[in-house]
């Protein structure tokens, strides 16, 4: 065979087949050390870096399932604290004016005069009650 013959009867099908071959490598083959271990690289960095998201939203939900933050919880706090000490000074305050009041109110005897009534000696029975007014007598049916 002639070398003319097969560079020009094999060799368009022999250099299609090495260029499809070349152009889709398989998978497990590495082409470009370089480029595939950047490209490793960057898919290591892109998964940590989604796992650092990950983590701070699940922090960030935690705290706000909590409803606040540290400094927040302090806060809240000491608003409670400044709070129930307001109330508490307003029931001493409360307390004392009501003594106060006590000690000043004036002291008032309710003194009831008490009419003599008859004395009704035991042996006789006790007369009833003289009626205000007058019954009218009633006539009989004719």
């Amino acid at each position: 065979m002639d070398a003319n013959y097969l560079k020009h009867a094999i060799g368009p099908a022999l250099n299609a087949a090495l260029s499809s071959l070349l152009s889709y490598p398989h998978p497990t083959q590495i082409t470009d050390p370089v480029a595939h271990a950047d490209k490793l690289e960057m898919q290591k960095v892109a998964s940590d870096v989604e796992a650092e998201r990950l983590r701070i939203k699940a922090i960030t939900d935690c705290k706000r399932r909590i409803g606040m933050s540290l400094g927040e919880a302090i806060a809240k706090m000491e608003q409670r604290g400044s709070a129930r000490k307001a109330k508490l000074d307003e029931e001493d305050r409360l307390k004392k004016e009501s003594e106060e009041q006590i000690e000043v109110a004036p002291v008032v005897q309710v003194v009831e005069t008490v009419e003599p009534t008859e004395v009704v000696s035991e042996e006789e029975p006790a007369a009833p009650p003289a009626p205000e007014f007058e019954e009218a007598e009633e006539e009989p049916p004719v």
